[in-house]
């Protein structure tokens, strides 16, 4: 495996000071080295972050409540629920998540999200 030379870190490239990320809740990860994560859904409903605690647990039951669904409604391999219920366990990265930077993929809504932290960053910092 490749070492990785000089990882660059989101604050760092964003310039969102890294005191900002930990202010609201969230980790400042290295963008040029893919990490494998694993969100263990038992955690969810025990975060402190109020958002992941109810609405991140209803969208993760409501997303295998639809997978199973489709289950109990297909009758043979490859009909159409099979398909959906299949669709359901695609496990490709989600484009807004941002851990593909490495591959030099953004989306819409991350963006957003990095203009808000920017904009937070600068407020907080205006105001010292």
């Amino acid at each position: 495996m490749a070492r990785v030379q000089n990882p660059i870190l989101f604050s760092v490239y964003f310039g969102i000071p890294s005191q900002a990320l930990s202010a609201a809740g969230l980790i400042d990860p290295f963008l040029d080295v893919d990490i494998p994560l694993f969100i263990d859904p038992v955690l969810l409903e025990k975060s402190a972050n109020t958002t992941v605690s109810t609405t991140a647990i209803a969208r993760f039951r409501k997303h295998f409540e639809i997978l199973v669904r489709m289950l109990n409604i297909s009758k043979t391999e490859n009909d159409v629920a099979w398909k959906a219920a299949r669709r359901q366990l695609d496990l490709r990265e989600p484009p807004e998540s941002l851990t593909q930077k490495a591959r030099g993929r953004y989306q819409g809504l991350a963006r957003r999200r990095i203009r808000s932290l920017r904009w937070a960053a600068s407020s907080q910092a205006s105001s010292v």
